[in-house]
């Protein structure tokens, strides 16, 4: 399983990279116990990962996405940590004034046996 999930995850990057776009990988809300894919991600990506296991966010009423307030609690961290990291700069007006957009399709079949 994580063997799997490992090569996934550099199928991911490795394309999204050869479009010349950088990989940013925010981690999921902490629901439900983490089957170890978690930390595949942080191995595989260091600090272009952000960990979000650590917040508390409240379920929206469909009990499977935050609420408004817990996205913003959410994103407001993300932004800090790729600030910190140099990723991007959010403490600037126009943290993508200078970036290029760039849709990236990447394709993972699932190996079933």
């Amino acid at each position: 399983f994580p063997v799997t999930i490992q090569k996934n995850i550099q199928t991911i990057n490795t394309k999204i990279a050869a479009s010349g776009a950088r990989v940013f990988w925010l981690g999921p809300a902490a629901w439900v116990k983490d089957m170890g894919i978690i930390q595949v991600i942080k191995d595989e990506n260091g600090s272009m990962f952000f960990d979000a296991t650590t917040l508390s966010l409240d379920r929206a009423e469909d009990g499977r996405h935050p609420t408004k307030q817990s996205y913003r609690h959410w994103f407001s961290h993300a932004a800090a940590y790729m600030t910190q990291t140099g990723v991007v700069d959010f403490s600037i007006s126009s943290p993508f004034k200078n970036m290029s957009i760039k849709t990236v399709n990447v394709e993972i079949t699932p190996n079933r046996q």
